[in-house]
């Protein structure tokens, strides 16, 4: 029935009978309505959705095509039901597409544009069209940037940046650890090594990011040179090289190196070199935090340059130390640190006790290294023939006081403390015998060949540093390759947390 309601002008189209109601082009339904209310669209055919049960239909649209539903909606909860692989498609010719298909959920960014997402009104994470990934930021600069989201909606206190298995760390206060698997590879062969990272929080006010001066002694040499541009290159320091301006402007240009030719200072031998990086580092404030690395020059130049009081970078009370940190290719084990073997010549017991201190601080910033300490000698027993074997039990006892919550146990010989089924077969007992991953040795040949043992007979990767000063120092072999330069700087970043 077709007619007008004048006094209260409206229009009515009224099925009586209860059947749907039918709008027909050729013939053809393109759209019912059913007595519950129910409006499909896009139908060839009359549907049965004039059923008793209003509970299945009751307040729905249908959008059909060939019979088969494709969206629907619930006005009740205004639902939206999307059927088989349509795609929801928005702006100019999809520019963003929502859809499900074959097996895998989609949000496909049609043009390039990056995709955002927002929580009340602000926006929390980003995706740009280069695949970088931003979190509290909506300018991500790497694979992916962790800004403070509650800082600002704007993101301007970042936490953490990663590219190429390598992580960038501002420099704030109250740090907190998280451990991140890092990478380096070098031409074909790929070498894994284990580092920690910290991931700094303040409440307050955040700091600018800044990263850590590394003072670059004598660069005079490729290899160094090399290392240090990679460093750079990953966000990872801020470094000052300090040798021959010829030769490290020629690397510079040779290699399309971005570094600022003001971050260059002249030198012209190992000792004005060592003096100039340890006159530098003594500026420290506390704002800025410095590492020294040990470039083309010998140990005891810079360290002798280091020691003077002059400078400062000693801590009352403490000495220094030399730690080597371990890793082993296609190796699932954690890593061992050797400690003193490059500086501390022949250790008396107060020094070992400083040695012992400064590895377990350091270990500190390691959220997921659980120390084992083996004190070696060449025995397990006390002997007065073997003053080693009686300074590491004196060592151990005094570790038992000081640092009671932690397995320091000796003297073991190599064996018995890296091998479960030699401790077993010689009845050694204890927490460390086969399980020590951190090795204090009674001197410095003993420590040195070690080492050096380790990495051309196990293909061992050794990142060596100097701890317990102001300023860490990356000691490593003039002919130590890139990959062990690497670990030694990762590790003195470490240090200044």
């Amino acid at each position: 029935m077709l007619y007008y309601d004048g006094p209260n002008e409206i229009g009515y189209i009224n099925q009586i009978n209860g059947t749907p109601l039918n709008l027909q082009i050729g013939n053809s339904t393109k759209l019912e309505i059913n007595k519950f209310g129910t409006v499909t669209t896009g139908i060839a055919t009359a549907t049965s959705f004039d059923s008793t049960s209003s509970s299945t239909f009751n307040d729905r649209v249908y959008w059909k095509s060939s019979g088969t539903t494709k969206m629907s909606t619930l006005a009740s909860n205004a639902g939206m039901n999307w059927q088989d692989s349509v795609k929801a498609e928005f702006g100019n010719s999809g520019d963003l597409k929502i859809y499900h298909e074959s097996g895998v959920n989609y949000i496909y960014g049609a043009t390039a544009s990056p995709i955002a997402f927002m929580v009340n009104a602000d926006e929390k994470l980003r995706i740009t069209t280069d695949g970088e990934v931003g979190i509290g930021t909506d300018n991500p600069q790497h694979q992916f940037d962790l800004y403070d989201i509650q800082a600002s909606s704007s993101g301007t206190a970042p936490v953490l940046n990663i590219r190429n298995g390598y992580a960038g760390i501002p420099d704030q206060s109250n740090a907190l650890k998280s451990e991140i698997r890092f990478s380096h590879r070098n031409h074909n062969s790929a070498h894994d090594f284990m580092a920690t990272r910290i991931i700094s929080e303040t409440t307050d006010n955040y700091m600018q990011r800044t990263f850590l001066r590394f003072l670059v002694a004598n660069a005079n040499n490729d290899l160094i040179l090399k290392t240090i541009m990679d460093a750079e290159s990953q966000k990872l320091i801020n470094p000052v090289l300090i040798g021959n301006i010829e030769f490290m402007t020629a690397f510079i240009d040779k290699h399309e190196w971005s570094l600022s030719k003001d971050k260059l200072i002249e030198s012209y031998s190992e000792e004005e070199s060592s003096k100039i990086a340890c006159e530098v580092a003594s500026r420290d404030t506390g704002l800025e935090k410095n590492i020294i690395i040990k470039g083309h020059l010998h140990t005891d130049v810079l360290m002798g340059e280091y020691i003077k009081k002059e400078y400062n970078l000693r801590i009352r009370g403490k000495r220094l130390s030399h730690i080597w940190f371990m890793t082993f290719p296609n190796d699932s084990r954690n890593p061992i640190i050797i400690t003193d073997g490059a500086l501390n010549i022949s250790p008396s017991l107060e020094t070992k006790k400083h040695i012992l201190s400064n590895v377990l601080d350091y270990i500190k910033k390691i959220s997921s290294f659980n120390p084992y300490v083996a004190v070696l000698s060449a025995t397990e027993e006390k002997l007065k023939q073997m003053p080693s074997s009686i300074e590491a039990h004196d060592l151990v006892e005094w570790a038992k006081i000081n640092y009671s919550d932690t397995p320091v146990e000796g003297p073991f010989a190599l064996d018995n403390a890296i091998s479960q089924e030699s401790a077993k077969i010689k009845g050694t007992l204890g927490k460390v015998p086969g399980n020590a991953n951190v090795i204090i040795v009674p001197n410095i040949e003993t420590g040195n060949a070690l080492v050096k043992s380790l990495v051309h007979f196990a293909n061992a990767t050794a990142g060596g540093f100097v701890i317990g000063g102001k300023s860490p120092v990356v000691i490593t072999s003039r002919s130590d390759d890139e990959k062990s330069r690497m670990a030694s700087i990762i590790n003195a970043v470490i240090c200044t947390y």
